[in-house]
């Protein structure tokens, strides 16, 4: 049975997004949703000081921006922003379903809004209904050795499903940071020198996890057991219907595209785990061999090495430019995949106008 939009309610959170490279993206995002999802109420969650004159909500929620933690190397950890403009927006929901989403996002449809399966009668289930979200950045361990590293970007729920998903505590610093300075990185820990336990999409599923006392203490974000391993694939089917972001009718930015498509679980794969429970041990075997000896033929762990080396050494940001033509002889086949998938929404987006 189709879902009606007047059930639906979009939270938009986060920053507002009115003028970037001369295009206002949050007046276009929430504009796209009235268009492909009438009726749908739509509640603006952001901070104060934003602009937010002209813009078509139904709902304004201000909130006081509590800032980031920065690692070692100074790159921001939002968790807590998501945290609390999410919690304010979705505070707000008074409909059967919710929708969480970002203000740089469009639509060119509305198909990510469909019935949503139910969840298997299992103790690792833990919603009504499965919270739809699309693969970017479901990481798959096997590729990209992180653990319940889940998409934040978009997902699709029974309100109280969604609810119960982000109402978890604020983050304190000693939680996402490891502050022994003596600690050694890790080979393969794909962040360089990073002195994080999680990485912000992992925060949430755990902080939940947490709250329901099926939680894991990490030490850094590649963390992994056989016991950590079998579990994750358990959650991640039992809990979420992901489908492919190509498939979601969703325009991303194009930032997001530069990422590394290539790391994130396919349909086969999502599939596949469902459908062969008994080759878990496999797959985490095959998870751990790639993490300690395929790191350094993997583009996503030299990126980070990169980051990591001209962090110590700022005079290496030259040589490191210079080398850049040598990407494509040896990650073509990776970049043109990005490329595509830039271009295929620059189309998509043309199509909107």
């Amino acid at each position: 049975m189709p879902i009606s939009f007047s059930d639906v309610s979009f939270v938009i959170q986060g920053p507002v997004f009115r003028n970037i490279d001369g295009e206002d993206l949050t007046l276009k995002a929430l504009n796209s949703i009235k268009r492909f999802c009438p009726g749908a109420e739509i509640i603006l969650s952001t901070w104060r000081g934003q602009n937010t004159d002209g813009l078509p909500f139904d709902q304004l929620v201000v909130s006081e921006d509590p800032g980031a933690f920065k690692d070692r190397n100074g790159e921001p950890i939002n968790m807590n922003r998501q945290l609390i403009s999410t919690q304010a927006g979705i505070a707000k929901v008074k409909r059967l379903y919710a929708v969480k989403f970002r203000a740089d996002f469009l639509l060119s449809d509305c198909n990510f809004i469909k019935e949503l399966p139910p969840t298997p009668e299992s103790p690792d289930a833990f919603f009504k209904r499965k919270i739809r979200m699309t693969n970017l950045f479901v990481q798959n361990p096997q590729k990209m050795p992180f653990l319940f590293h889940l998409s934040d970007l978009i997902q699709f729920g029974l309100s109280e499903d969604i609810k119960n998903f982000w109402n978890i505590p604020l983050y304190v610093r000693e939680e996402i940071l490891n502050l022994d300075s003596s600690r050694e990185t890790e080979f393969g820990t794909y962040l360089g020198g990073s002195d994080l336990r999680l990485r912000n999409e992992q925060a949430l599923p755990i902080g939940f996890l947490n709250k329901v006392g099926r939680g894991f203490r990490f030490e850094n974000p590649n963390q992994m057991t056989l016991e950590m391993f079998g579990f994750f694939e358990k959650f991640l089917t039992s809990n979420f219907d992901v489908i492919d972001w190509n498939e979601s009718g969703l325009i991303f930015p194009k930032r997001m595209m530069d990422s590394f498509l290539e790391t994130v679980f396919t349909r086969d794969e999502l599939l596949e785990i469902e459908s062969t429970p008994e080759k878990s041990e496999a797959r985490f075997q095959k998870a751990i061999f790639n993490k300690r000896y395929k790191s350094l033929f993997n583009r996503a762990y030299l990126f980070h090495l990169k980051k990591e080396i001209v962090f110590r050494y700022p005079s290496t940001v030259k040589f490191f430019s210079g080398i850049k033509r040598w990407q494509r002889l040896f990650f073509g086949k990776k970049l043109r995949q990005a490329e595509t998938a830039r271009a295929l929404l620059a189309n998509r987006q043309k199509d909107l106008r």
